[in-house]
């Protein structure tokens, strides 16, 4: 698992160790920042401030391989809006590409490790930069992606087909969702946007891959709720036996006393727990991650904003 805690680290579970992910040669040199995209054991994606990508071995951290999106024919500026995923074979990118920067845009793209566009754009119409961490692959090398409240799974030929609709209420919104799928590929774990009075809130629903099944997992406090304090449940993975979900807790307004610090910790909860209320402030130590430094001294693993976790 990726976590932030004093830089970005993996942190091995069984036993709370953590070590640094090796930073790129910007963040290195410059002190400019690295993005880390997963996909369970797949691999692991850093995307420097140049917007390179390298492929790094999750269990090792060996680097496999790069790709400067930039060396790509007809680009200028090129960059990908959102996470880039790596194919459970490990030979393909998926992820929203923009190929020219003046583009309005960016365009669903798989993409060979070398650079070779394999397939792009959707037959459908949706306003893809709001949707652009609503995709991962399925174990089976399809994958799948939100187009607002439609479900669509396609092959790298891009043959897509929409698996189902999501009914959702007036109050709940896909506007910057997020989707995961589950390690069998038959639920998919999202977050969602869910007005409760004037404020939205970003927390986490699990369905079935054809848009059944729909149940919420995590909603705010009746405190926080009272507050106002747009709080999001925020980068939600999968165990890789499906049974647990990690995530973030954020907050956009960091003056409401009380619930919202610069640094959170990482939350575990089961992936069949009735809904749970969730704030950031009051949630029991047994949902939070530690890990255990070389002098063996036990913390709260911590996010402070911009982290993607991933889980292996």
């Amino acid at each position: 698992m990726i976590g932030v805690a004093g830089g970005l680290q993996k942190l091995t579970l069984a036993s709370g160790t953590a070590i640094p992910l090796p930073p790129s040669a910007a963040k290195a040199n410059l002190g400019r920042s690295d993005y880390w995209y997963g996909s369970g054991g797949a691999g692991l994606v850093r995307k420097d401030s140049a917007q390179e990508l390298s492929f790094v071995d999750p269990n090792t951290l060996a680097v496999t391989g790069t790709l400067n999106p930039a060396s790509l024919a007809g680009t200028d500026l090129p960059d990908f809006v959102g996470p880039v995923r790596m194919s459970p074979d490990g030979r393909h990118l998926l992820g929203y590409f923009r190929a020219n920067y003046r583009s309005t845009q960016p365009t669903l793209t798989v993409m060979a490790r070398d650079g070779r566009v394999v397939m792009q754009g959707s037959s459908l119409s949706y306003d893809r930069s709001d949707h652009a961490w609503a995709l991962d692959w399925l174990p089976d090398g399809r994958f799948v992606y939100l187009a607002d409240k439609r479900i669509v799974v396609s092959g790298i030929d891009g043959n897509g087909t929409i698996q189902g609709v999501l009914d959702l209420p007036a109050n709940i919104s896909t506007t910057g969702a997020a989707l995961r799928s589950s390690p069998d590929g038959k639920q998919l774990l999202l977050t969602l946007g869910v007005r409760y009075g004037n404020t939205y809130f970003n927390v986490l629903f699990i369905a079935n891959l054809d848009g059944t099944g729909l149940r919420q997992l995590t909603r705010p406090t009746d405190a926080a709720i009272a507050a106002g304090v747009r709080l999001s449940h925020a980068n939600a993975v999968w165990s890789p036996d499906g049974r647990w979900v990690a995530f973030a807790v954020r907050g956009v307004n960091p003056a409401t006393s009380g619930f919202y610090e610069p640094c959170q910790p990482l939350l575990v909860i089961p992936s069949d727990t009735p809904l749970l209320q969730i704030d950031g402030a009051a949630d029991p130590a047994e949902r939070q991650l530690t890990m255990i430094d070389g002098a063996g001294n036990k913390s709260v693993l911590k996010e402070c904003g911009s982290i993607e976790l991933t889980w292996w």
